[in-house]
């Protein structure tokens, strides 16, 4: 009888202690899913916030390309207006050019009418 007594105590000891590491492991394992898990969250935070920051950094950039071309194009209008207010003057140049060419011409005419004209006057004298 004390054996059986002993056996049933024996039984439940045992029964007790494998319940509790039964519960202890099933603690020790929900804490481990419970730290994967915030590893997981932070990891998705922090993957998160790089990419609004890679974002921004893009935005930025793109702002600054566009500025860039932006003053580019106005670099080339300026250059195609200068060109072309040079080509104007060297225009208004050349037809003054011209016009001196041709007064020259006309003096040329004129003295050399004038030199014929006192010819023919010395000639009829």
């Amino acid at each position: 009888v004390a054996d059986k007594q002993k056996a049933e105590t024996s039984g439940d000891i045992k029964k007790f202690v494998g319940e509790r590491r039964t519960a202890a492991l099933q603690a020790q394992a929900e804490a481990m899913r419970a730290r994967n898990e915030a590893a997981r969250e932070k990891k998705a935070r922090e993957k998160a916030e790089e990419d609004a920051k890679k974002a921004q950094l893009e935005t930025a950039r793109q702002r600054v390309e566009k500025k860039k071309r932006e003053a580019q194009q106005l670099q080339n209008i300026q250059l195609v207006e200068e060109m072309g207010r040079q080509r104007e003057l060297a225009k208004k140049k050349e037809r003054e050019r011209q016009k001196e060419k041709e007064k020259e011409t006309e003096k040329e005419k004129e003295t050399s009418q004038k030199a014929s004209g006192k010819e023919s006057d010395k000639q009829r004298t």
